[in-house]
């Protein structure tokens, strides 16, 4: 049930499978909360049997290189951890106490930080006074008459919900927060396990395996039933792609690209326009990081870097992709919303054909098209309507004079110059 110990031995690949996409079935279905609608084998998810944890351990192998993956599995893995504490039995509590305490004490790693805060709270609610204590019929949801400390590196979501109290850099669990603790614990050790199996570059051996690179691929298909991006704007592709970006975005891939550094809105309103068109989160991390770990000019009103902030940056983007917080779909602002916007001396951003000055505008756009065209479109260009402009610089940049592409957002000048 906590899955500290693989599964030995041989499965024959048909069963496999069926422990594979029952499970994520099962996941998904208990995600929603229709779990009495799984139709699937129970057999595969009855608790520590070999077919459950076979499952859940190949399931985490399969996704554990991908960011998309990994934050649509654990999500669900840990819900289902969560479910099975919340009707697990005295008698089957004290097993996975003991099992914890167990296993863990066979690894080799002894010194882990979280495998020593497991055997700590497993060996703190195994105590005969406080186990009876805490599957008691009475127990109060909120007593407080047992407690143990750990450090709060192992609970991170505990101290970011102030669930607990932090003092001395230890976090207090009471007898009453139990099920929260081993929840915590739980996630916190597939995100050390995902870290330490990523050092060992898995993604070759599963690509050069016939059956794993065939399940892989079901289980992206299956998983990332995503809309179709415009393009696919990959870190290795992007300078080529944003000659096709619109003034505004080139500006900020050119700026990220000479400073390292964006301001806040820059930055963000520069990665939804990068998403919808086409950066999957895999790309979006990698190309964030080979910026922000790059000494940042002194122009650059950012000061930070990805060393020193580097789960601020990941939450920040996956929260872009709808993997975090609310979980919402956002969108790249319109031309509208950003030529609205209140420019101040240090900000990187805005419609060029709005906020910037006749000597900034003309530097912007001569590395997009030719200087004798460019006059002309600065002679003619509307500058009191910064979208009819945008549209007419279109027109320059594909050579079609014909196009009546009217641009209202950014997007549309991208989609305009693929198509």
């Amino acid at each position: 049930m906590f899955y500290i110990k693989p599964p030995k031995g041989q499965i024959d690949l048909h069963t496999l499978e069926s422990c594979v996409f029952s499970r994520l079935e099962y996941l998904n279905l208990l995600y929603h909360g229709n779990s009495n609608k799984f139709s699937g084998n129970l057999e595969y998810m009855i608790e520590n049997s070999i077919y459950d944890s076979v499952g859940h351990f190949t399931l985490r192998l399969l996704v554990v290189n991908s960011i998309d993956l990994w934050s649509y599995w654990i999500g669900r893995e840990t819900l289902l951890f969560k479910h099975r504490l919340q009707c697990i039995s005295p008698r089957h509590l004290h097993r996975l106490l003991s099992n914890i305490l167990k296993h863990v004490n066979e690894r080799e790693r002894k010194t882990n930080l979280v495998d020593i805060s497991l055997s700590q709270v497993s060996t703190f609610f195994l105590q005969r006074e406080i186990f009876k204590h805490i599957v008691a019929n009475d127990h109060p949801l909120k007593c407080e008459a047992f407690y143990c400390k750990l450090r709060f590196e192992v609970v991170p979501d505990l101290i970011r919900c102030r669930a607990i109290i932090l003092k001395g850099g230890y976090g207090f669990i009471f007898c009453s927060q139990w099920k929260q603790v081993l929840c915590s614990l739980f996630e916190t050790r597939l995100h050390q396990e995902q870290s330490r199996v990523i050092g060992l570059n898995l993604a070759d051996k599963i690509s050069r395996h016939p059956h794993m690179s065939v399940l892989n691929q079901r289980l992206r298909n299956l998983i990332l039933k995503v809309v179709p991006n415009l393009s696919k704007i990959t870190i290795n592709n992007i300078d080529n792609e944003a000659n096709k970006f619109p003034p505004c975005m080139r500006h900020l891939h050119k700026t990220l690209r000479d400073r390292h550094r964006l301001s806040h809105y820059a930055r963000l309103y520069y990665s939804l326009f990068l998403k919808e068109c086409g950066m999957n989160l895999d790309h979006a991390i990698a190309y964030w990081k080979q910026e922000y770990s790059k000494p940042h000019a002194c122009t650059s009103t950012c000061e930070h870097n990805w060393q020193s902030g580097e789960r601020k940056f990941l939450y920040s983007i996956r929260h872009i992709y709808g993997l975090e917080g609310s979980r919402r779909n956002y969108k790249s602002p319109t031309c509208e919303y950003l030529c609205k916007e209140t420019v101040g001396p240090r900000y990187e951003g805005g419609c060029p054909f709005r906020c910037f000055e006749a000597t900034a505008l003309k530097k912007i756009l001569s590395e997009m098209i030719n200087g004798k065209s460019l006059e002309e479109f600065l002679k003619t260009a509307p500058v009191q309507n910064p979208e009819a402009a945008c549209s007419l610089f279109l027109k320059l940049a594909k050579g079609r004079s014909d196009d009546r592409t009217a641009i209202t957002n950014p997007i549309q000048y991208y989609s305009a110059m693929i198509n």
